[in-house]
């Protein structure tokens, strides 16, 4: 579960799939509503499960011929398990890791900074 960057309290799990839920990067901590911001591994962790399970889903049901019957009730397994579980993967930060890439990228552009 994340912890808040500036009051480090941590979230719960209820709070943590509320704050999934909003679009964007941005999340608002439930205790000090300061912004926080998903981190980078985050990121990469929720890509690499959305490609590991699709990938999965797709190998079991082309590849494998499993009866549709049986794949079924497993996507739906599958799926509400990597959904439930994503608040353990969580991880906020108090400053943009995006902003944070700009403004390095944009440093070593630019010798007089």
């Amino acid at each position: 579960m994340p912890s808040c960057g500036s009051c480090q309290v941590k979230w719960t799990w209820r709070q943590t799939m509320e704050a999934g839920m909003t679009p964007g990067s941005a999340w608002e901590c439930p205790h000090c509503g300061e912004t926080q911001f998903r981190t980078k591994r985050t990121h990469a962790l929720s890509a690499a499960w959305t490609i590991l399970i699709g990938s999965a889903l797709i190998i079991g049901s082309v590849l494998i011929e499993v009866p549709w019957w049986l794949f079924a009730p497993l996507v739906v397994a599958v799926v509400t398990g990597a959904v439930l579980g994503a608040p353990w993967l969580a991880s906020v930060q108090s400053s943009d890791p995006d902003l944070l890439d700009e403004q390095m990228e944009h440093r070593g552009k630019d010798p007089q900074s």
